[in-house]
């Protein structure tokens, strides 16, 4: 007896009627969250250059908070890099890098040193004036982000990084470090005596400096380096310009996070590099995780209305909204954030501006408002 198999009847799907259907299918598919578009290029590869030169000063910034400011109870000058750290190599850039990732200079970049010097107003007055009159880069939008790790942490389950700064072992370091900072400082030995869970908890905040600023280090010239290859026609599509980004990154994802105190020409090790803390997973992850997937569930593109204390959410993407800490309250955080919009604005390149969209370039001219 024959036995005829019949053929199943495949049901096919309705189209999808989602608004992100589009979206959903290209992600799905291996693609980028933007379309391969000419413009879309532009505005990623321009953003990045617009933030890459404020990331210079902030790594710097960091790294001479946590390793010479550190626990000085009057840091009125904290933002005042000194010419050390101006001129502090950075390790993936210059000729003397440990893996060179872009083709530039190892000191700072010199559209930041020619924005320190004469600022929006274009005028070379004492940097006091610069600094009371907020045309400097806006260091504040850095020590959110800063904080925003330091407040999720434990929330994160990723590295060991924070489960350390509880340790023992952490504590005696710290110990050694603020005890040597303050000698010859009774007052302020006292204090410490006094209230020494208020200081270490200070040093770890200060750890978490160096940690960010560790990650900045990297970030910048992989941004300068995208910029250059756009420009030399070498990047010309968005998929290339991810696979650079994410083959830049993982190049250097056992890079060391450490934190060190130098006074003097002592070096305190209160996070050693022998502890092994790498990276990609004590520094990438958990700032993608506290500064943008922290952000998702209050949309993407949002906007502060800092007198009405209203927070308005638009479903439309925008790249510029992966790039806001969530921190409360919200009117501390908008104001951080149209800080940081307004000195992006500054380095924005002049293409980025001639050939964005209306409705983009619209929002942009409130923001810089």
């Amino acid at each position: 007896m024959t036995t005829t198999l019949e053929t199943p009847t495949i049901s096919k799907l309705p189209p999808s009627t989602h608004e992100f259907a589009d979206i959903i299918h290209r992600l799905e598919a291996g693609g980028a969250m933007l379309p391969d578009t000419p413009e879309n290029l532009m505005q990623i590869i321009g953003l990045y250059k617009a933030y890459a030169v404020p990331m210079d000063f902030y790594w710097r910034d960091l790294l001479y908070i946590a390793e010479r400011v550190f626990l000085n109870p009057l840091p009125f000058f904290k933002y005042f890099i000194p010419q050390a750290y101006l001129d502090r190599p950075n390790h993936y850039a210059g000729e003397q890098a440990d893996l060179r990732i872009w083709r530039g200079r190892a000191s700072a970049h010199p559209e930041l040193l020619e924005f320190m010097a004469k600022g929006e107003i274009q005028s070379p007055l004492p940097r006091l004036f610069h600094h009371l009159w907020h045309d400097r880069i806006n260091m504040e939008f850095a020590e959110e982000c800063m904080r925003s790790m330091l407040w999720h942490g434990r929330d994160m389950g990723m590295g060991q990084f924070d489960a350390y700064l509880d340790s023992e072992e952490y504590r005696q370091n710290a110990d050694r470090a603020i005890k040597a900072y303050f000698k010859g400082n009774p007052a302020m030995l006292g204090l410490y005596k006094l209230f020494p869970e208020m200081f270490l908890e200070q040093v770890r905040q200060l750890s978490y400096y160096s940690n960010l600023g560790l990650f900045w280090e990297v970030m910048a010239p992989v941004f300068f380096e995208m910029s250059d290859l756009y420009d030399e026609g070498k990047i010309a599509s968005v998929p290339e310009a991810m696979d650079f980004l994410v083959n830049g990154i993982f190049a250097i994802a056992g890079r060391p996070i450490y934190h060190h105190l130098y006074v003097g020409d002592e070096c305190y090790e209160i996070i050693p590099k022998s502890k092994g803390f790498m990276w990609l997973y004590e520094a990438a992850l958990p700032y993608v995780e506290a500064v943008f997937i922290g952000l998702l569930p209050f949309g993407a593109q949002s906007h502060t209305t800092l007198r009405l204390g209203r927070f308005r959410l638009n479903k439309k993407t925008s790249i510029t909204a992966f790039y806001m800490p969530i921190n409360f309250p919200l009117a501390r955080l908008a104001s951080r954030r149209r800080c940081w919009h307004k000195t992006c604005c500054t380095f924005c390149p002049p293409i980025w501006w001639n050939i964005i969209s209306s409705t983009v370039a619209l929002k942009m001219t409130d923001w810089c408002s």
